[in-house]
């Protein structure tokens, strides 16, 4: 519908055909304007090819899941999944397909934070080992947004994953040293034997 500016706005029409006690026919409608959602839908688009691009030069995967549809769009072309010309893996969720590449001792921590985002528009992330990108395990943080429609019902998942491998062996390398600094701080270098408070060793084991 064009407005008195010139621009156009977006409506859904839904419509039901009743009977009048008199025989008449009587057609009940609702129109909702969905201009926003149309227009944050046409957003959302050009920012998934901005994230293509991004995607395909650096280590960060983007997807975009739809509910309805079940199915998840990859931004990246990924051999090793059976996937439709859009690059699209068909009953993701139905055919249990996470099962296929999730660690598993993340899966069920997976699908639980996973379907926190089909219950209601929310944003958020968490950590999961995965194989779907790597040849062995490796460990992903998955952030992801979720979007309602105008019936307050979740139609899209957008998420970004960025490999945290380097994190993860960083952190149990700097924790694995600060025990080792520890164990330096509280035992004599000569005997290795415990330190009191008052730096003399400790002789009563």
């Amino acid at each position: 519908r064009q407005q008195a500016d010139g621009t156009y706005k977006w409506f859904r029409i839904y419509g039901n055909l009743y009977k009048h006690s008199n025989g008449l026919p009587l057609f009940y409608t609702v129109v909702m304007d969905i201009t926003n959602d149309i227009r944050l839908c046409n957003e959302l688009s050009v920012e998934i090819e901005k994230f293509k691009v991004i995607a395909d030069n650096t280590d960060e995967l983007y997807f975009e899941y739809d509910v309805e549809n079940d199915s998840m769009r990859l931004t990246t072309t990924l051999s090793r999944y059976m996937v439709n010309d859009q690059n699209c893996i068909e009953n993701y969720l139905a055919s249990d397909r996470p099962r296929e590449f999730v660690h598993p001792k993340e899966y069920d921590k997976f699908i639980t934070e996973y379907k926190k985002f089909l219950e209601s528009a929310r944003r958020g992330s968490f950590e999961v080992r995965t194989k779907a990108y790597d040849d062995d395990y490796t460990w992903y943080n998955v952030a992801c947004v979720s979007f309602e429609n105008e019936q307050n019902k979740v139609v899209k998942v957008f998420g970004r994953l960025a490999c945290i491998q380097h994190l993860k062996s960083l952190k149990k390398k700097i924790d694995k040293d600060s025990k080792y600094i520890t164990y330096l701080l509280e035992t004599d270098s000569l005997t290795g034997l415990l330190k009191t408070k008052n730096n003399k060793i400790d002789l009563s084991g």
